[in-house]
């Protein structure tokens, strides 16, 4: 489960610094923003966690971040 590896700090900067980078380059949407944002560092957990939020569906998020659909309930309990 990759989810657990993230930062939360670094995730709350790369939103915030997400939302930056949209402005800036005068994007309409988040998303449009981040279909075409290439983090410089491949190995950058967070970065390729908000990217997927945005493009991937919620079968591909379940499964990619939390090892399938069944092991998302282990999250809500917390």
């Amino acid at each position: 489960m990759k989810i657990v590896e993230l930062d939360q700090q670094k995730l709350g900067r790369v939103l915030i610094q997400a939302s930056i980078t949209a402005l800036y380059q005068d994007e309409e949407t988040l998303r449009d923003t981040m279909l075409s944002f290439e983090p410089e560092s491949e190995n950058n957990m967070e970065w390729i966690f908000v990217k997927d939020l945005f493009i991937l569906t919620t079968d591909e998020i379940a499964d990619k971040w939390f090892g399938g659909k069944d092991n998302i309930g282990f999250y809500l309990k917390e």
